[in-house]
C-alpha cells in the first residue's frame, strides 16, 4: 500500500506546531482541541495544529485524563448512590 504525503499550509510546512519544537508533523488535530487540554503552547493562528509524533503522544495522554475523569467521576456517584438506596 502507498502512503501518501502530508501538505500542509505553506507558512509552516515541515515543523510542528508546538512552540519549541522543530520536528516534522505527523497529525493534524483541530487547534482548539489542543489549546484545551492546557499543555502547549502553540505557535501560528492557523486552524489546525500540526504535531509530531512526541507532542502527539503527550497531547493523547493529557487529553485522555480530562475526558475520563469526568466520566468516571460519574460513574462512582451513582454506582454509590445506587449502593446506599438499596440497603
Amino acid at each position: 500500500m502507498k502512503h501518501r504525503d502530508i501538505s500542509l499550509s505553506d507558512d509552516e510546512q515541515g515543523v510542528c506546531s508546538v512552540a519549541g519544537c522543530g520536528k516534522t508533523p505527523k497529525r493534524s488535530i483541530p487547534r482548539k482541541r489542543v489549546e484545551n487540554t492546557d499543555s502547549f503552547n502553540l505557535q501560528g493562528s492557523s486552524r489546525k495544529a500540526h504535531l509530531c509524533s512526541d507532542c502527539y503522544r503527550t497531547f493523547k495522554k493529557s487529553s485522555k485524563k480530562d475526558h475520563l475523569g469526568g466520566i468516571v467521576k460519574e460513574k462512582r456517584i451513582s454506582y454509590m448512590d445506587a449502593i446506599l438506596s438499596y440497603c
